[in-house]
This record gives structure tokens, C-alpha cells and sequence, in this order.
């Protein structure tokens, strides 16, 4: 009964540390702008991944019947979820590695989860801190992330240099004498940036259009 006991405090410390390692990790990535992981399906998938690795890998250890029956049914699932960018795949890879780790050492799920967060926590104090006050390089923005963009919309009558150069720039169009430049950004402030100094230097404007999500 007391060994029982002792097992059941095992799995259940076990999984409580699995669930809170992947909401910290998840919170991390959310930290640094990644927001197609806000939604609802990737919230459910970060907590539920780990723990059904851990339980699966539970099962098989030291069975080598069951595990290879259990590496047949699972080679006949066929994973057809579009993979946004490679950070979600480091995400998946993340998961699935905390719940094996968990079944062998839950060491390991602890500096695991302890890496992974510090590494998204130096990101974040990196490009909002160190990049204003020490004039650091930014990070380039993404297009192609699935993340929700602030944008901006300029037509102007010339083509003006540090606009091509600016980390928000995402195209530029020219007809008619006209060029419009298009810009986004996840920071609003990055875009108003823009309109202040073609202000300051006195650039005219034909027209603008300024989109906050």
C-alpha cells in the first residue's frame, strides 16, 4: 500500500511538473511576439503533448513486443498540420522531449524546461532592452510566421533610401510616378516611427494608411 502510495505521488508530481514546464515554456515563446501560439488549439496541444509522450513511453519501456506494436500503430498516423515556421517545430520537438525525458529522469524535464525558458527570457531582454540602450542590431521581422502585423501604407512621389533599409520594409511598389511602400511590424510604435521622421524631414506625402492590429 505505502509503495502503491509512493508511485501514485510519483506520477502525479510528474505530470503537475509537465504541465507547468509547458505553460512556462509556451508563455516564453509568447514573450518574444511569437503569437500563433496564443490560440486556443496550440494551448491544449502544448499541454497535452508532453504528458501523452510521457505516458507512451511509459508503456513501452522495457517491453520490447509492446514496443515495437506500438511503433507499428504508430507509423500508420499521418501528421498533415502545416508547420508555420521552424520555431514551431523546435516547439513540437520540445514537448515530446520533456515527456521522454520525464519518464527517464525528471531531472532532466526540469533543465530542459529551465534552458529553453532562459534562452526565450535572454531574447526578450536583448531586443527590448540592449537594442534601445545600446544601440544593438534588431531582429529581422518575419512575414511568413503566422504572427499579426501592425502595417503601413505610404505613396510617395520619389524613392526615398531609408525607407529600403528600414527592418519593417516589406515591399514598394512604382506606377505612374507614384511609389508606394508597405511596412509591418508586431510594434504599432515601429510604423509611427516612420511617419515621424519622413515628417521630420519633411518628405511629402500623397497619401498614407496606418493599420494597429
Amino acid at each position: 500500500m505505502v509503495n502503491y502510495l509512493l508511485a501514485l505521488t510519483e506520477l502525479v508530481s510528474t505530470i503537475v511538473i509537465l504541465l507547468v514546464s509547458s505553460y512556462l515554456i509556451r508563455f516564453s515563446f509568447i514573450l518574444n511576439k511569437q503569437y500563433w501560439i496564443k490560440t486556443k488549439t496550440l494551448l491544449l496541444s502544448s499541454l497535452l503533448l508532453p504528458i501523452i509522450t510521457f505516458v507512451i513511453t511509459k508503456v513501452i519501456s522495457g517491453n520490447l513486443a509492446l514496443s515495437l506494436g506500438m511503433v507499428g500503430a504508430l507509423s500508420i498516423v499521418r501528421f498533415r498540420n502545416p508547420v508555420k515556421s521552424p520555431l514551431e517545430l523546435v516547439l513540437y520537438f520540445t514537448l515530446i522531449t520533456l515527456g521522454i525525458s520525464a519518464s527517464v529522469n525528471i531531472q532532466w524535464t526540469i533543465i530542459l524546461s529551465f534552458v529553453v525558458i532562459f534562452i526565450n527570457v535572454m531574447a526578450f531582454i536583448y531586443e527590448n532592452f540592449l537594442v534601445h540602450k545600446f544601440g544593438m542590431p534588431k531582429f529581422l521581422t518575419s512575414f511568413s510566421e503566422g504572427n499579426p502585423l501592425s502595417t503601413l501604407e505610404i505613396s510617395i512621389d520619389q524613392e526615398i533610401d531609408f525607407l529600403n533599409n528600414n527592418n519593417s520594409f516589406s515591399s514598394l511598389t512604382h506606377h505612374d510616378n507614384t511609389y508606394v511602400y508597405r511596412f509591418a511590424s508586431p510594434n504599432i510604435s515601429d510604423l509611427n516611427d516612420i511617419l515621424y521622421e519622413l515628417k521630420s524631414k519633411k518628405v511629402e506625402l500623397i497619401s498614407f494608411n496606418i493599420q494597429k492590429f
